[in-house]
């Protein structure tokens, strides 16, 4: 599955310690990314995750969900495959 991660620099635990400049320049990143994804890969779906349980910092989980690679049973890291539905 094609995936972005997507951090900012200074390490900050949650989106609400982000001063609000860089929280605007980290969802204009967000949207240039999902607009490319979808632009270059055609996916089915664009899903976008924030997890903090491996990184404890402000990261975005950009993730082009092609139903293709589910049907066949793709998966990637840690079974992330598995975590797009469609249809």
């Amino acid at each position: 599955m094609p995936w972005v991660k997507i951090f900012t620099k200074p390490p900050y635990k949650e989106l609400t310690e982000v001063p609000d400049a860089l929280r605007a320049k980290l969802w204009r990143a967000y949207g240039l990314t999902e607009s490319e994804m979808i632009s270059f890969f055609r996916p089915d779906k664009i899903n976008m995750a924030s997890f903090g349980n491996y990184l404890p910092r402000v990261h975005m989980h950009v993730m082009a969900c092609l139903k293709a690679l589910l049907v066949s049973g793709a998966r990637g890291e840690r079974g992330a495959g598995g975590e797009c539905r469609v249809g």
